[in-house]
Formats: structure tokens, C-alpha cells, sequence
């Protein structure tokens, strides 16, 4: 049986053709136009005149109001269609484009690239016609041909790379056509030749227009962008960190390890072409158990898994979440409008290194800010309206009480009872007018079995006459600023300074308040004196801990972490074990980064904290870290 024969032209064959046809198509314009009935139609060429192929009005404006070219808009299938009406109906659909553009006398064309539509006819590039050296790789928004008088040597397309950012708009269109148009070497000759008539004077006006510096410009910023995805931190650079590559990240202790909210982070290119980083809409939930934070080498975000029961995702601004100081319960909102959820973590899966949520309440939308849960499904809460509320299943009672501290209360101690640094009245009734008000401990016992007959719930308000016998009420010393419950039995209390420290009065003091009997005695009024004829309380002074800007104390009252401030405005996060006086704090982290935000885990072995990274032109992430700092037993006389 005979060979068969391959009919397929030969690329150089397919050269001539090519050449050949649009020889063709320019005797056949010039006969059309002198002797057709259509003369007269033709347009002379110009280099500012620009047909834009599928392009979006915005990527036109760009063009035609900046650069100063006259644009027109045209569809893909019009431009071959009237293209072929020019030649024939076999003619590549890239060729009758330009053919067209050329019979209406545009000095260039700019075809899209990139996905088709239902229905549209692809251009059909080939890489053996003339004029195109190489194939646009994907990613290339247009390629742009010279045609008639502007292409001497027959079209030539170019096409440009840009960094592979987010941009904003029609950004990366704009930014596509620019360069390949400003590149292509037909429009560069109008600056390398002397020129005439309609060249001159679109060299003129490109050249006022400032296409020149705008071209230098877009060069420059997109070999930079080119760089950006390099800003992120290598791993090792942030220690600690929580974070996958290009990811804002916080993070909370719970039971068993680290909670983490992980928000995507990209690189993106705005309307006026600077670089920003954006993150996205909505975050995700992940589970990190501490054995992975307690490798030598850990890797966080390989290790995550997701917490049964808890969403995958949640809405970045409208969802909310809180997880009690213990890591044993969360509530959490995913719109303002909708009811809040409380989840408690179980605490067999938490030893077995895996996190399950299980929900055990659900609360009513309310307009204000979520509150503090606790594990007997109870949340509470203050809106600045001198009024303490919490949840239980079933009601959600109140009871006044006066300017609780925003940022030290209402504290769980235990079940049902919250402790808050509040206010009460200096004189009264029995002293005449009121002379202010002076800061005070409250404890308050929301069970309602222990609800009074008038309504009101049990309460203790210890002030510093209680607290502090020994000192002047008025010094700073015995002045409060905040507090944390440390088991049942102790409160850990921070007062202005210490009395006993000259050289740190300026440094906040640590007191450590010791019931013999649990403190919600204390609060119903049944644990009056022990049985020695002392005070059922005790208060130690533990140490100054700042100057600092956020403190963190472990549920258990085993350690404290903090901020601390230096003068220079920079900030190192210390921590201190807290089984006796003095306190001897140690620097946990041990590089420059700006630490913010401490958090610590239930039994004091893990700190978490939150880093702003710097990214140069991109602004800053803000990442979360954990540290593992070694355990100490606590004294067997402690009450817990």
C-alpha cells in the first residue's frame, strides 16, 4: 500500500501565503478605494489611534483620557466577521481583526486573551506567521498588533508579563495593554525617528501626555511587585508563629491546645497602583494540639486539623467569638443579627489531641458585643450602663452595679460566681452627701437559688480599707486597677504600685487574695472568720510586674504574662511563675518583633502573643505566636 502523503504546508510555504494574502489585501484596498464604490471610506493610519477588542469601558478611559490615544471599542465577533467581509472566511481570526483595524486606518489593535466565552472564536496564533516571535503564556490579559502605516515590516504583535498580584478594578487589564503597547517596538519608533505629519504629532502628544515617565514607571513598580510574594517571612524568621505562608492570624488557648483564626492574606494592586495587602472575607477555624507546639521543629500550620462542632468558616467583620480565660467554652456569632451559640470543649477528646465543640446553649441576638462564657453554659456582661448581665439557660438577669471596669470584669471564679473591680459611693445617707466614688472588688453569686427576696443576688465589696488595712486608702498603692480569679479560693489582684518598692513606683503591683474557704462563700456572707478568730481572707504581695500595656494570668494562678513597655516605644513579653513573692519575671520572647496581646493557657504552659509584620510597601500582618515555657509545682500548702 502506497505512503501516505502529508498535504500540511511547510512553515516556510505558510510564510508566503501569509505574506502573499496580505499583499492581496493591501492592492485590494488601494483598487477598493480608488476605483470601488466604498472610496473614501478608509482612514489615514495613525499611531494614536487604538481599536480595543472585548475591552471594558474603564480599560478604554484609561487609554484614551490619560495616554491620549483615540480609542474604539469593538466586539470580538464584529472584528472578524467585517475582517473577513474583507478577505475570505478562512482567514485566521487574528488576521481579519487586523485586516480590519487597517482598512479603517488604527496604527494598533489590542486582542484579549485569557478564557473564551460560550461562543467565541479564538484567535488562532500560530507561532509560524510573521510577525509573532512567541506565544503569550497564560496570565497575558492582550496582545497588540501594529498594522498599516506604524507596522513598516507587516504586523507585529507584542504582549507583556505582569506580576502575578490581586489587582483592583481593571487593573490588570490596564496594566497589560500599557506595557505591551508602550513596548512595542512600532510605537518606540516614533521616538528613535524624526518624523512627519500624523507620527510628529502623535509623538507630540504621547510625549506631552507624559507616556514616557508613565512607562519608566510601570517598569519599575512591576519588576518591585515582582518581589513582593518574597516578603513573606521565611519559616524561623517569626518565632512561634501560627501562621501559614500569606496569613493573618490570632489565636486562643483552649482546651487541649490553640484555637487559631486564620485569615488569607494577598499582595493586591490598587485603582491608583499601589501595592496594599488585603485580606479576605471570611476567616477559618482551626485546631493546633500542644504536642505539636512542644516539637523541636514545629510546623503549626501542617498540623492543624479542624474542631468538630465548630464552623469551618466565619465572616471576618460580622462574625464575633470569646473564649473563656480557662479555654473550656466559647460563644460565638457569625452575624450581629443572629443568636449566639456556647460551646464547651470536651475534655477527653482535648487529651487525646483532638478538639471537639459541643454546644450547649444558645442565647438570643442582642445588639452589643458578646460577653465572657463559662462551662456551666452562662455568659456575662456589662455595656457601660452601670448594670452586670449574664445569661443562664432560661433568663437573663441583671443587677446594678456601679462603673464596672471595662477591662477588669466580669471574671467566671466558678460556676456562678463573676468578680469584677466596680465602684461604690465615699459617704452616704449616714455620712451626708456622697463625696465620689472609690474603686472596689466585687463578688457577686449569680445562682438564683441564693436570689433575695427584694431580687437582689449575694454580694462581697471589698475596698481598700478591707484589702489593705495597713495603707492609706488614698495612696496609690492601694489604688486598683484590675484583677484575675487563680482558681476557687484566690484572686490576683493589681493595684497602682507597691508600697514597699521606692525604685518601682511607677510599675503596677501584684497581690495575690487568699480564702480559706472558696470565695463564693465569701460572697454569700456564710464563711465569716475562720475559726482562729482571723479574717477569712488574706492578701500577699506578690511583686511590680510593668510597666505594662496587657496582662494575661493562667486560670489556674500558676503564672503571669505581660507586655511590658520600654521608653524607646518598643515591647518584650515577660512572664513571672506566681507561687510566691518576689516575683521573678523572665523575657519569654527573644527578638525585636513588637509583641501585643497575651494569652495563656489554663495550666500556664503555653503563651500565645501577636506580632505586627512588617511587609515594606505592603504595610503589616498581624501574626499570633506560641511559646512553650517549662512548668513549676506550685506549693502543696496552695489552695486550690
Amino acid at each position: 500500500m502506497a505512503g501516505a502523503v502529508d498535504e500540511r504546508l511547510t512553515p516556510a510555504t505558510r510564510n508566503y501565503v501569509i505574506f502573499g494574502l496580505l499583499l492581496v489585501v493591501a492592492l485590494a484596498l488601494a483598487a477598493r478605494d480608488r476605483f470601488g464604490p466604498h472610496r473614501g471610506r478608509g482612514e489615514s493610519d495613525s499611531a494614536l489611534r487604538l481599536m480595543l477588542v472585548d475591552a471594558s469601558v474603564a480599560t478604554a478611559a484609561a487609554l484614551e483620557e490619560v495616554d491620549g490615544f483615540s480609542v474604539t471599542r469593538i466586539g470580538r465577533a464584529n472584528a472578524i466577521a467585517l475582517g473577513r467581509d474583507l478577505l475570505d472566511e478562512d482567514t485566521p481570526a487574528y488576521l481579519a481583526a487586523i485586516t480590519y483595524a487597517d482598512q479603517q486606518g488604527y496604527g494598533f489593535i489590542a486582542l484579549p486573551l485569557g478564557d473564551l466565552d460560550p461562543g467565541d472564536e479564538a484567535w488562532a496564533l500560530d507561532l509560524d506567521d510573521p510577525g509573532i516571535d512567541a506565544l503569550p503564556p497564560a496570565g497575558v490579559h492582550f496582545a497588540v498588533f501594529s498594522v498599516g502605516d506604524l507596522a513598516p515590516q507587516g504586523p507585529r504583535m507584542r504582549f507583556a508579563e505582569i506580576a502575578e498580584l490581586d489587582y483592583e478594578g481593571s487593573g490588570a487589564q490596564i496594566e497589560s495593554l500599557r506595557l505591551a503597547l508602550y513596548e512595542h517596538p512600532d510605537l518606540q519608533a516614533l521616538w528613535q525617528t524624526e518624523g512627519h505629519g500624523a507620527q510628529l504629532q502623535a509623538r507630540q502628544v504621547l510625549t506631552n501626555r507624559g507616556l514616557l515617565e508613565r512607562r519608566r514607571a510601570y517598569m519599575e513598580d512591576q519588576l518591585r511587585w515582582r518581589e513582593l510574594p518574597q516578603l513573606w517571612p521565611a519559616p524561623g524568621v517569626v518565632p512561634g508563629s501560627l501562621a501559614g505562608a500569606w496569613e493573618q492570624v490570632r489565636a486562643a488557648p483552649i482546651r487541649g491546645g490553640v484555637l487559631v483564626e486564620a485569615r488569607a492574606a494577598r499582595p493586591r494592586v490598587g485603582e491608583s497602583r499601589r501595592a496594599s495587602l488585603v485580606l479576605a472575607d471570611s476567616v477559618s477555624l482551626w485546631f493546633v494540639p500542644f504536642a505539636a507546639l512542644t516539637d523541636d521543629q514545629p510546623d503549626p500550620s501542617r498540623t492543624r486539623s479542624r474542631c468538630v462542632g465548630l464552623p469551618g468558616s466565619l465572616s471576618a467583620d460580622s462574625s464575633e467569638i470569646s473564649v473563656a480565660p480557662d479555654g473550656a467554652s466559647l460563644v460565638l456569632r457569625e452575624t450581629p443579627s443572629s443568636p449566639t451559640q456556647l460551646f464547651v470543649f470536651d475534655e477527653q477528646a482535648a487529651l487525646e489531641g483532638h478538639c471537639l465543640a459541643q454546644a450547649r446553649a444558645t442565647l438570643p441576638a442582642r445588639e452589643r458585643a458578646i460577653g465572657r462564657p463559662n462551662t456551666a453554659r452562662r455568659m456575662a456582661w456589662h455595656d457601660g450602663d452601670d448594670w452586670l448581665h449574664w445569661f443562664e439557660p432560661g433568663s437573663q438577669p441583671r443587677e446594678r452595679v456601679d462603673q464596672i471596669a471595662a477591662f477588669s470584669g466580669p471574671w467566671w471564679v466558678d460556676d456562678t460566681l463573676l468578680a469584677m473591680v466596680a465602684a461604690r459611693p465615699i459617704g452616704g445617707p449616714e455620712q451626708g452627701l456622697e463625696q465620689g466614688f472609690e474603686q472596689i472588688v466585687t463578688l457577686l453569686n449569680t445562682d438564683p437559688r441564693t436570689q433575695g427576696d427584694e431580687g437582689h443576688f449575694p454580694r462581697l465589696e471589698l475596698g481598700a480599707n478591707e484589702l489593705f488595712p495597713a495603707l492609706d486608702p488614698d495612696s496609690g498603692a492601694a489604688a486598683l486597677l484590675d484583677l484575675r480569679p487563680a482558681g476557687a479560693h484566690e484572686l490576683l489582684l493589681l493595684t497602682e504600685r507597691c508600697e514597699s518598692e521606692a525604685s518601682a513606683r511607677d510599675q503596677p503591683c501584684l497581690h495575690r487574695l487568699r480564702s480559706s474557704a472558696p470565695l463564693v462563700e465569701l460572697a454569700n456572707g456564710s464563711a465569716g472568720r475562720a475559726q482562729s478568730g482571723q479574717p477569712a481572707f488574706s492578701v500577699e504581695t506578690l511583686g511590680p510586674i510593668g510597666p505594662y500595656v496587657a496582662m494575661a494570668i493562667a486560670a489556674d494562678g500558676s503564672r503571669a504574662v505581660w507586655i511590658a513597655a520600654e521608653a524607646d516605644g518598643e515591647t518584650r513579653l515577660l512572664s513571672a511563675d506566681l507561687h510566691g513573692a518576689p516575683l521573678e519575671p523572665r523575657r519569654i520572647d527573644d527578638d525585636p518583633l513588637n509583641d501585643a496581646t497575651p494569652r495563656i493557657s489554663a495550666d500556664g504552659r503555653i503563651v500565645l502573643s501577636e506580632v505586627s509584620v512588617p511587609l515594606d510597601e505592603l504595610g503589616s500582618v498581624s501574626i499570633a505566636r506560641a511559646f512553650v515555657v517549662p512548668s513549676t509545682a506550685p506549693p502543696a500548702s496552695t489552695n486550690r
